[in-house]
């Protein structure tokens, strides 16, 4: 990625709703299909982002699960800290939404950092 298209991105799509628009094509909503597919034995690993706040020492709540594919996933771990899981059976991606409460326009945007892409 260059930093060019990064600057551009945090200074057009400055909330969440941009930002997924921008990186994600499709989602379908399915806060079930996690709890569900765990219980039948299948794991989930992390894709991209983290659930765990290092700073504060605590693991983030996911308030909505998203069913993404893989492009849309790739998009997210290029450009944003947003958390994605894997599941590779199933080569299932789901988008961990981790905030609640306030309508996505007003929440910020997660883009990467400069230094985090060197």
């Amino acid at each position: 990625m260059s930093k060019e298209v990064l600057k551009t991105l945090k200074e057009t799509r400055k909330d969440y709703r941009a930002m997924i628009d921008f990186c994600c094509d499709d989602l379908v909503l399915n806060n079930d299909i996690m709890p569900a597919l765990i219980s039948n034995g299948f794991e989930f690993e992390i894709y991209c982002g983290t659930d765990y706040n290092e700073e504060d020492d605590y693991y983030l709540d996911v308030y909505q699960c998203y069913i993404i594919d893989g492009r849309d996933a790739e998009r997210l771990s290029e450009y944003t800290n947003e958390l994605v899981y894997y599941c590779e059976p199933l080569d299932l991606y789901i988008l961990g939404v981790t905030h609640f409460g306030t309508p996505w326009n007003e929440v910020p945007a997660s883009w990467k950092d400069d230094s985090d892409n060197e």
